[in-house]
Order: C-alpha cells, then structure tokens, then sequence
C-alpha cells in the first residue's frame, strides 16, 4: 500500500516536470522514469495514459520543415522500451496498448550517393489497436482501429481495421 503510494506521488511528480518542460499532458498520466531529450512541446498526451520505465519520445526538427508533432491519444499504454521516433507526425490512438520494446517512427532514409536524405509520411494508429511485443512500424502505415500486430512484426504497409497482421514484413492473416 505504501509503495502504491509513493509511485503515485513520484508519477505525479514527474508530470509536473514534464509539463514544466513544454509537453502537453492533459490530465493525469502515469508516467515511468521515460526520456524525451528535446522538442518537448511538440509532444502531446491525452489523459489516462500508462508509460512504463524506459520509454523514449525522440523528435526532430528538419530545417525546411514544418514543426513534427508526436500525439498519444486517452487510455493508451506502453510497455517497458517502447520508442517513438517523430520528425513530422506521428499519431496514437486512444485505447492503444504496445508491447515491449516496440519501435514506431514517420520517417527513413534514402541513400543518395555519399550521403543520406530523411524522408519522412505520417504514421497513424489508430484507436484500440494492440501492438506485441518487439514490433516495428515504418513510416507512412495506419494501423486501422481494432487491429492485433503480432509480436516481432515488421508492418511496411498499412494493416485494415479490424485485422490480425503478423511477420517480417507484417501481412493481414485473418479479420477480427
């Protein structure tokens, strides 16, 4: 009982940080011991959302470009490691839940002769999505709401609503 406690007054502490820091929470959060090393204010939580120990919340601004911007919708969970890397949008639903050490990010590189070009389409999941454990989700894919990605997934194409996708690269095997 004392622990639940102490981890309430830790957690709302660490909302206050973050909030002095720029980031955009919106009600309560549970938030772990989680890294976000710059653009604090181009990130946003809804309320009700979980962040286990070691998530991370990378944003970067390319000169040229309009701000990136990194939504978490209400009642959304993350697992222990998740990362979400942003550049330009990348959205999450409400009612989400990712597994461990996912990674989810809007943007690549493309090789052009000795050097390399970020390019980057928004990434969208949408709501009640459920996301395994060690999957990766590339740039420009909607994860329609209601969607299972299984774990160790690769998903290079969007998946629709209401689908169960699996594999490296992630393919739909069956409708929910």
């Amino acid at each position: 009982m004392i622990h639940r406690i102490i981890s309430g007054i830790v957690s709302r502490l660490r909302n206050l940080y973050w909030k002095s820091r720029g980031v955009r929470i919106r009600g309560y959060c549970r938030l772990g011991r989680i890294d976000i090393p710059r653009e604090h204010r181009a990130l946003e939580f809804e309320k009700d959302v979980a962040l286990e120990d070691g998530c991370s919340f990378i944003i970067s601004s390319v000169e040229g470009r309009s701000p990136p911007r990194l939504k978490v919708g209400a009642n959304s969970y993350f697992n222990r490691g998740v990362i979400l890397d942003a550049c330009e949008l990348l959205t999450i639903g409400q009612s989400v839940m990712i597994g461990p050490n996912s990674y989810i990010t809007d943007h690549d590189h493309a090789l052009k002769g000795d050097r390399s070009d970020l390019i980057s389409q928004p990434t969208c999941i949408e709501d009640a999505v459920w996301i395994g454990a060690n999957v990766c989700i590339l740039k420009g894919v909607t994860v329609g709401a209601g969607s299972v990605i299984g774990a160790g997934s690769v998903v290079t194409k969007s998946v629709p609503p209401n689908c169960l996708a699996v594999g490296n690269p992630a393919k739909v095997v069956r409708e929910l």
